[in-house]
């Protein structure tokens, strides 16, 4: 199983940074350093549509050993075009985009692809939580893997960066429908992460924990292992 240490970018600074680094580009050299394989990076101000910080991704990607997933649920499709460009491994797109998932995943590789599920309640919700999405977690996942697009990104909503504990039981629901899951949104220890690795999850992306200090990046991946 893989952990995703998240690296939020807002106005060419880390949202969240380790104390003492508000720089992207120093996070993401350290962390890794300290053995992520990984790195979960959103552009927070793509997001929310007020500019970019292409130039921070650009470098990070060329960090050695870095393998760069660009979240935030992207909903440009030109973007997993650009990324590829940059170095990044993975481009998590919006629900919105899985229409067009298929030819995308065609061009690129599906390796270069995955798709942001996010939920409240359980129920799958529009980009940045503004309504419901037609269809059921599940029926969501087997419209992704018959585009043949197999990783998934699972976060609820309610829980995100609040620490009380991600959505297992939501995530493990769509475990064996031919994705990887990739848990997100809560994750506040790692006794998470064990559970999480022996329910058959691909993944755990973890952010504001490792921010605070509950664990370190080197008990996360003992963990994982």
């Amino acid at each position: 199983m893989q952990i995703y240490p998240a690296i939020d970018i807002e106005g060419g600074r880390v949202a969240r940074g380790s104390a003492g680094s508000a720089d992207p580009v120093t996070e993401a050299t350290a962390l890794c350093r300290a053995g992520a394989r990984w790195l979960h990076v959103v552009d927070m101000d793509r997001v929310f549509g007020r500019g970019d910080n292409t130039a921070a991704i650009r470098q990070i990607a060329q960090i050695a050993g870095a393998r760069v997933q660009l979240g935030g649920g992207c909903s440009d499709p030109a973007l997993p075009r650009a990324a590829t460009g940059w170095g990044v491994a993975r481009v998590i797109v919006g629900t919105e985009l899985i229409a067009g998932l298929a030819p995308l995943a065609r061009e690129l590789g599906p390796e270069r692809l995955g798709v942001n599920l996010e939920v409240r309640a359980g129920l799958p919700t529009a980009r940045l939580g503004s309504g419901t999405v037609a269809g059921s977690a599940e029926e969501i996942v087997d419209r992704v893997v018959a585009c043949g697009v197999t990783t998934i990104v699972y976060r609820d909503l309610d829980r995100d960066g609040t620490l009380v504990g991600a959505d297992l039981q939501g995530a493990v629901r769509l475990v064996g429908r031919g994705a990887g899951i990739i848990l997100a949104g809560g994750v506040g220890s790692v006794d998470e992460i064990a559970r999480a690795r022996q329910l058959g999850l691909e993944g755990v992306i973890v952010g504001r924990a490792l921010h605070e200090c509950r664990f370190t990046l080197a008990e996360a991946l003992a963990c994982s292992a």
